[in-house]
């Protein structure tokens, strides 16, 4: 296991549902371990086992939704 902290932009959320699906979608992935969203600041902190899942897989499944975009925050 090799836990990671990523953190994430997200454009596109407008209300509570689209917290709680981008969140829901995020967390259908292995190797997510924590997932936090924000809807004013459009952040998404996430601890994830970089092991089981990469971050193109989580920027496809979010991106796949259709009316979000996502993309890496460099620390």
């Amino acid at each position: 296991m090799a836990i990671q902290e990523l953190n994430i932009q997200i454009t596109g959320m407008t209300c509570g549902h689209c917290v709680n699906a981008v969140r829901s979608a995020i967390e259908e992935l292995d190797g997510i371990q924590s997932v936090q969203v924000e809807l004013n600041s459009g952040k998404g902190v996430l601890r994830i086992d970089n092991l089981q899942v990469s971050t193109e897989q989580i920027l496809n499944q979010v991106n796949e939704m259709g009316a979000y975009h996502a993309e890496i925050v460099p620390q």
